[in-house]
């Protein structure tokens, strides 16, 4: 009986977590919903750092192995601005024809773990179907920050291999 109790009350709390969006319990960024902005400011409070890759899956007998499906790559951007951000997403189109393009770069920003002014941050993610050159890739950065201003602008950016 006690545990048929536990299972209904495990099984409810996690149909709530479910219906109401979250990705996972205990992320504090876990389905940020926010109204619609107040104002969209024309400042370009992100810089792209660096865009690297391809990155290796994982090592074998200290050798590294890539994903045969796509490229792993990362990007690393920067609050350049005086204000917080509280939303953050990086799309890289390769101009592949690939059903994942163009890939969203989801970063652990939101307004309960904002980027703090000077602060960055990375995001990784497998390019399935993809690749790349050494040619500019257009990159749109879409987000908010502090007092729920929105931003959207473009840059282009060149893959580079990483370090090491």
């Amino acid at each position: 009986m006690k545990r048929t109790a536990v299972f209904i009350l495990v099984a409810a709390v996690l149909f709530v977590l479910t219906v109401s969006g979250c990705s996972h319990p205990l992320s504090p960024c876990a389905t940020s919903t926010l109204p619609a902005p107040t104002l969209t400011t024309s400042a370009r409070p992100v810089e792209i750092v660096s865009a690297t890759g391809p990155w290796p899956s994982w090592y074998e007998d200290g050798k590294p192995v890539y994903n045969p499906g796509g490229p792993i790559v990362e990007i690393t951007v920067e609050n350049a601005s005086n204000e917080p951000v509280i939303l953050l997403e990086v799309t890289l189109d390769t101009g592949s024809v690939s059903s994942q393009n163009p890939y969203v770069f989801d970063f652990d920003v939101c307004p309960a773990r904002p980027l703090a002014p000077g602060q960055s941050i990375s995001s990784r993610r497998t390019l399935i179907g993809g690749g790349f050159g050494d040619l500019p890739l257009p990159v749109s950065i879409t987000g908010r920050v502090e007092g729920n201003k929105a931003f959207f602008y473009t840059r282009s950016v060149v893959i580079t291999s990483p370090p090491g």
